[in-house]
């Protein structure tokens, strides 16, 4: 995931990837605009054996899918919007919900599915 300035995120996807720090190879780079709503959620947070880590306040937002880029060459997307939340639990550690079809999957969810460091 990588910040390209105060409104565009991108997500490079992996494959064949053997533990969090080695293997795998980068697929796609999927670019979206990004719009951060006023709207706080607080949840609570899993890792992955599902352990409790506490509960984290966070703002819902919405994600359009506007290029992506394989082998080499850029793609226009196809504009779909896609609703999410994210819970920053410092400057450089935050909560990542699923991308999800509609707001109220968002906001009715019980947890935050990704930990980014």
């Amino acid at each position: 995931m990588k910040f390209i300035d105060s409104d565009t995120l991108e997500f490079q996807t992996f494959t064949g990837c053997s533990s969090g720090t080695t293997g795998g190879t980068g697929t796609v780079v999927i670019g979206y605009d990004f719009t951060i709503s006023t709207e706080t959620l607080t949840k609570n947070t899993y890792d992955l054996i599902n352990t409790t880590m506490g509960s984290q306040t966070g703002y819902y937002a919405t994600m359009t899918d506007k290029y992506f880029t394989s082998g080499g060459s850029t793609v226009a997307g196809s504009d779909t919007v896609k609703h999410t939340a994210f819970y920053p639990e410092s400057s450089s550690v935050l909560w990542w919900q699923s991308l999800l079809s509609d707001k109220d999957s968002v906001t009715s969810q019980s947890m935050v599915t990704t930990k980014f460091e």
